[in-house]
């Protein structure tokens, strides 16, 4: 993508378990690498998964 930028993305799932989107957190790569990557991770999952959630 952009030379300096780091992205985490996660699916987000409709009713009928179709992707629909995802969401996806971009930052800076100095940033980013201040951060535990693990926890960007679950942060990202965790939220699509409630997104998800309430599409059923």
């Amino acid at each position: 993508m952009n030379s300096g930028i780091e992205g985490i993305s996660a699916p987000i799932f409709g009713g009928d378990r179709d992707v629909i989107g995802s969401l996806t957190l971009i930052g800076d790569l100095g940033r980013m690498a201040m951060l535990r990557e693990e926890a960007l991770i679950e942060v990202v999952q965790k939220t699509t998964d409630l997104i998800s959630e309430s599409l059923k």
